[in-house]
């Protein structure tokens, strides 16, 4: 909240939709007459994002989980960039912060082209400023997703062809640890990766693949214990690549046999 209280940029309507928390966090949300609550007991991630947006008046739109930080200058940068443009949205730098808050690394920012997506989520959610407009012309947040709904709204703000803007600045600090929603549903984020992947580019690419397997094999979070090269994995990542894209075997074949062999390089390298 003192994140975003603390904005450079002063004209902000703060909309706090509250889930049901038992921890005190309406009361805390509600003693600022800066922040109006909504309290929308058992209400998804997703669904209490599209309530709050549905409250909102302005022409820029932001959301922020309750553990991710915005840096000070954020609103009023993105602000700055939109009002000279029609770009559907706006992105800044991110760092990774663990629970106590403390730097572990940069967030891999990168031009999200619509080849970049297929390949990774290059943008940093808090990191960035939609234009209204263009949340409400694509249907807002997709409710179908509980995990992947930020990648999945960037392929549709981008599928017309438009491109967003890039501050390289940072504008926010993303919470990493063990106990993230992400972590903690790590196999159903990766099913909803691959459908989303399905649904707007029609294929699965190797690193997705890849990324998979080494999760069903391990179960651990490759953030912090990074995965080495074994047999099995290569085995279960074509076994993944090849079921989950049906009509385009030979291409995954293709990207299976170059990444396979680039990376085999690499640790011989390395």
């Amino acid at each position: 909240m003192r994140s975003v209280l603390h904005q450079s940029h002063t004209d902000i309507e703060y909309i706090v939709v509250d889930g049901g928390s038992t921890d005190g966090s309406a009361e805390i949300a509600s003693s600022d007459p800066r922040v109006r609550v909504v309290m929308m007991p058992g209400a998804s991630q997703a669904h209490a994002i599209n309530a709050g947006f549905a409250l909102a008046t302005g022409a820029y739109f932001a959301f922020l989980n309750a553990d991710d930080l915005l840096e000070p200058e954020a609103i009023a940068q993105g602000v700055a960039l939109l009002e000279r443009s029609t770009a559907p949205f706006a992105y800044g730098e991110a760092t990774f912060i663990d629970d106590e808050g403390r730097e572990i690394r940069a967030y891999p920012v990168f031009e999200p082209t619509l080849e970049r997506l297929e390949r990774e989520c290059c943008v940093c959610q808090p990191a960035t400023l939609i234009r209204a407009e263009a949340f409400a012309r694509v249907g807002g947040i997709d409710e179908g997703f509980d995990m992947a709904f930020d990648y999945d709204l960037w392929f549709r703000l981008l599928r017309d062809g438009s491109r967003p803007l890039h501050s390289a600045t940072r504008w926010a600090r993303a919470r990493m640890h063990g106990d993230t929603k992400t972590a903690r549903n790590a196999e159903r984020m990766y099913t909803e990766v691959i459908a989303l992947l399905q649904r707007h580019r029609g294929y699965v690419p190797f690193s997705w693949a890849h990324a998979y397997a080494d999760y069903k094999l391990r179960r651990t979070d490759q953030f912090f214990d990074p995965p080495s090269g074994s047999l099995k994995r290569t085995a279960l990542t074509l076994g993944l690549g090849l079921l989950n894209n049906p009509r385009h075997l030979l291409r995954f074949a293709g990207e299976f046999t170059k990444e396979t062999l680039r990376l085999r390089k690499s640790r011989v390298g390395a």
